[in-house]
Formats: C-alpha cells, structure tokens, sequence
C-alpha cells in the first residue's frame, strides 16, 4: 500500500532536528540524457570522470559518488542524476575541480557528455543530512533508490511532525536495515534553497525493486497494530502539515556506485 508508505515516510524525514553544522552535503547534477546515448553517457564518464573520483574516494576526500537513472520516466524533465557526497563544502570543491579537470583533460569524452544532454534541463542541488541510518552495500552492487519528495504547508508546526516522526518511524526504518531489507535510509533538507523552502528528501536505498514490497509490508503491520483513533490522527496530521500536492515519488538505478 504506497500511500501507507508514504505517510511513514514523510514522518521519517521530519522526525529529527535540524541539520548540524557538520552534517554530509550531497551534490547532485541532474540531466536530461537522450534514451539513445545513455551508454555513450556512461562510458564517458567512465573514462573521464570516474578515475578521478575513485582518487578522492581513497583519499578519504569524499563519501561516495554514483550515477542513478530514472526508472520512473517524467516527462521532459531531468532522468540522470550524478551525484558525491562529502562531509564538507571545502571537499565537494574539490571533487569539482577534480571533475572539471578531468573533463579538460578528455576532450573526446567531454563532447559525447555535452551532447547527450539537454543542457537547458539541466539543475544542481545541495542537500545537506539530516539524519541517516546505514548499512553497508556490498562491493560491485548497483542498487535501486526510492527518492520521496515532499514539502511542509507554510506555517506548518515543525515540532509536530518530530513528534509523530519519532514516535511511528524511526524503530522500524532501523529494523529494516538491521534485517538487510534496505542498505540505508537518508533524510535530507536543502543546503542552498534553489528550491521552494519547503522541500526536503527521503533517499532510501534498497537492493533491488522487491524490497518495496518488504517495506509495504512492514509500513502495513505498523498501520494495523494501531487503533484507528491512533492512526486516524497520524493521517490527519499528515494532511493537515505537507502539501499533499506538492509530493512527489521517483525511483532510480545506479549505473555507477561507488562508497568506502
């Protein structure tokens, strides 16, 4: 039941407090790939840009980088997100410049990255966690990524929704990772608001798409082990804060993965 999902969801990402001064930023470029010149796309980077990053990665620089695309297709909107994380803004600098060095470096690699893309859909995002809980995904494994977008109603009561959030989420996300259902679970807010205050991310990132069904089935048992008074105000709460027209779900696959 995606709906049930959702709504547990949605209270992971608000359950906690603000980020902290020291909290991971995740950069992610996103593009709109042609179907047809993906795996030039990839190659290319590949070739050019991925060396360069395994370098930081080994240096202890960054956290961990990768290239998802879209499972669920939109529309004319962006369907390859590249992305790193680091701990610090000083670090995502410098896997920047390391990208743009590389890219001088591989003209050839540069041109087919250039032109696979429609530049002009092009956007870059900052994230900042705010709370994660982490397996460890295993070597050579390129996993699925359900992504959960939502946005608080102006005027919203944040303390509500930290409330809800711990009281409903937090011990069954830390199950389902402890039981290897879900490799890891990351809440994050934007670092740079490029976009509509309100936004903020649920990054949840399985194995394969059948790990959905194992999460619906646990969001399922939460929901009946409620009374309905009990899951009647969760809902209603829900309604009453977020935007429900704003949420928005998206589902990915790496085809680059890579973390210490």
């Amino acid at each position: 039941m995606r709906i049930t999902a959702y709504a547990f969801l949605t209270l992971a990402s608000l359950a906690l407090p603000a980020p902290a001064a020291a909290a991971s930023k995740t950069m992610l470029s996103l593009y709109k790939v042609d179907f047809g010149k993906l795996p030039a796309f990839t190659a290319a980077f590949n070739t050019a840009i991925a060396p360069a990053l395994d370098q930081l990665l080994a240096d202890g620089v960054i956290q961990s980088y990768g290239v998802d695309n879209d499972v669920l297709h939109i529309p004319g909107q962006p369907n390859v997100t590249a992305w790193i994380t680091a701990a610090t803004y000083g670090d995502i600098q410098k896997a920047e410049d390391a990208t743009w060095a590389a890219v001088y470096a591989h003209p050839s690699e540069a041109k087919v990255l250039l032109e696979s893309s429609d530049m002009s859909a092009h956007e870059d995002l900052i994230l900042e966690t705010v709370s994660s809980v982490s397996g460890k995904v295993p070597a050579g494994v390129k996993p699925f990524r359900s992504v959960f977008l939502f946005k608080l109603k102006p005027g919203s009561s944040e303390s509500e929704w930290y409330k809800l959030g711990a009281k409903y989420y937090k011990p069954l996300y830390e199950k389902l990772v402890k039981d290897g259902v879900v490799y890891s679970y990351e809440v994050l807010a934007q670092a740079m608001h490029t976009q509509d205050p309100g936004n903020t991310w649920v990054f949840v990132l399985i194995p394969d798409m059948a790990a959905l069904d194992k999460i619906d089935a646990a969001f399922e048992a939460a929901m009946k082990s409620m009374t309905p008074a009990q899951s009647s105000i969760m809902e209603k709460s829900i309604l009453n804060l977020s935007d429900d027209a704003a949420h928005r779900d998206h589902l990915m696959r790496a085809i680059v993965f890579k973390s210490k």
